[in-house]
């Protein structure tokens, strides 16, 4: 089976976007509405649980993406009873991990006081609290969750963000109106499994109707297990990798500093997570394309579109951390107060470190569409270790500075170095590494110079002709300055390059194929 992967890709977008600005926006004013009225512990309480069951959450995207990466091939081989014993395993080991959730979970309670270093909001029970958290963590693997991996293998992510979006702007206006009229915050949360609950029954409804030839039935062999286990264990390392990021970083900065310190950092985060979820949208949407390629089309072909990829990411990137340099600062004055404000200095910071991020993006595109994950686990234990001990340390010595520093440097020097080598020694095995670290060395000092010219450029702008104006309208100009200036850069730098030339015909002939798939 051919899947079209120009079309699904356009299709995944656009949905895809449209499904994250509603849940930006609806999370965004519950919120604001939450630091308004209940006090900004009641946030800090809201990233620190969440935090907590993020990391007893582990198992979830191992194993999903590990069975949807061993569906690619039964789909294109047209395998279908592969296809369902592959289901079979899926729907037994997300019990197990449900279970294992909940024991885990139920196991922590009595060390919840030691994350917390300063004092909670008096009306809050924080045992009952997380009580809903860890429910909520745990409802979905019983709740046929492991439908969706045949959303995804057959890259129609659409239709799962068409029912999460119609189920989470019900359940969004519901929570509204609970805190509005009741102001009661355990009914509010009591909102999040019973979304997650509808969401799942939706969805295994439609996936019967639409794929009535999969049924979770037959048995994988032994020597599969093994090559899924595999997978499973390399995904769960770069799971921890990745959570070490952010989850880590709450619980540690809760621990050392309290939760209003955590609220204020996850103001931050949200604005650079609102990003990074709207750029997910590229990858998320393409995921199953470039698996499929990788099965259909040459080595040379894919280093092709990788280059290509990544060049348009990069950019995009490196406007993205230009906006959140400039306007981080005026849009949370705006937003919370001046009172709630970080130093411009970790505002920068914040903004590299996105970038860092994004960096490993199109290389871990690549390393889960070959199915590398085992390749790298240690490179993630590695990276969890070192992000782990240095938050530690860099977090008592420098507080949230020290805290993003470590961060940066695990993913920079631990994860990006480890990961380019693991995909170019087991898959591009012809091709130079070094041009691909190269490139990207050359992406990272122009986005350096972009943001500093564009930094000075429009404040000196801003002073001179409107200086003293409120905070909604100095947010206003600067967005309109950064839809315009820092492109206007990266075009004049890198319009004489190769890789701009070809990646312009790339988007050209996609968006000819991608009309012509849309006649059809």
């Amino acid at each position: 089976m051919r899947i079209s992967r120009i079309k699904n890709t356009i299709r995944n977008s656009i949905w895809g976007f449209i499904n994250q600005g509603i849940m930006l926006i609806f999370p965004f004013i519950i919120r604001t509405y939450i630091i308004n009225t209940l006090g900004t512990k009641y946030i800090g309480l809201n990233g620190l649980f969440t935090s907590i069951l993020s990391v007893l959450s582990l198992a979830e995207l191992g194993f999903g993406n590990a069975v949807v990466y061993s569906i690619y091939k039964p789909i294109a081989n047209n395998d279908n009873e592969k296809i369902c014993a592959l289901m079979k395993l899926y729907k037994d080991v997300y019990e197990k991990i449900g279970w294992s959730v909940l024991v885990l979970g139920l196991a922590l309670i009595p060390c919840i006081p030691y994350f917390i270093k300063d004092s909670i909001p008096d009306n809050i029970n924080i045992y009952m609290l997380y009580a809903i958290y860890l429910f909520n963590a745990v409802v979905s693997y019983w709740m046929f969750a492991y439908k969706n991996c045949l959303l995804t293998a057959f890259q129609r992510n659409d239709i799962a963000t068409k029912i999460t979006l119609i189920v989470r702007t019900f359940f969004y206006f519901l929570q509204i109106i609970i805190l509005c009229l009741f102001a009661n915050y355990y009914i509010y949360l009591m909102c999040m499994p019973a979304s997650n609950i509808a969401i799942n029954l939706i969805t295994a409804r439609i996936v019967d109707t639409i794929y009535p030839e999969f049924r979770s039935y037959g048995e994988v062999s032994k020597e599969e297990k093994n090559g899924i286990r595999k997978q499973v264990i390399g995904l769960l390392a770069q799971r921890l990798a990745h959570l070490s990021r952010n989850s880590l970083d709450n619980i540690i900065i809760s621990a050392f500093l309290g939760l209003t310190y955590v609220a204020i950092y996850g103001n931050y985060f949200y604005i650079i997570n609102s990003v990074t979820t709207i750029l997910a949208i590229f990858f998320t949407s393409m995921q199953a394309g470039i698996g499929n390629s990788i099965v259909k089309e040459t080595i040379e072909k894919n280093y092709n579109d990788l280059q290509k990829i990544n060049f348009l990411y990069m950019w995009i990137a490196g406007w993205c951390t230009t906006c959140i340099a400039i306007l981080t600062q005026p849009f949370m004055e705006v937003w919370v107060g001046k009172h709630l404000l970080f130093p411009i200095g970790i505002v920068f910071i914040l903004a590299f470190y996105f970038y860092t991020m994004k960096m490993t993006d199109p290389v871990g595109a690549y390393i889960g569409a070959t199915g590398l994950w085992w390749k790298c686990k240690y490179t993630y234990l590695l990276e969890t270790m070192v992000n782990l001990l240095l938050n530690i340390i860099l977090g008592y010595l420098w507080g949230v500075i020290g805290i993003i520093i470590a961060t940066m440097i695990s993913v920079l020097f631990v994860n990006y170095v480890s990961t380019v080598y693991v995909l170019f020694k087991n898959y591009f095995k012809n091709i130079k590494m070094s041009k691909y670290f190269y490139t990207n060395i050359f992406y990272f000092i122009v986005t350096i110079v972009v943001v500093v010219l564009s930094y000075y450029i429009i404040n000196y702008i801003y002073i001179r002709i409107f200086n003293n104006i409120n905070s909604l309208l100095e947010f206003g100009i600067k967005l309109f300055a950064c839809l315009i200036i820092p492109n206007i850069l990266y075009f004049g730098i890198y319009s004489h390059t190769n890789i701009y030339k070809v990646t312009k015909r790339w988007i050209i002939n996609k968006k000819i194929r991608g009309t012509l798939y849309a006649k059809d």
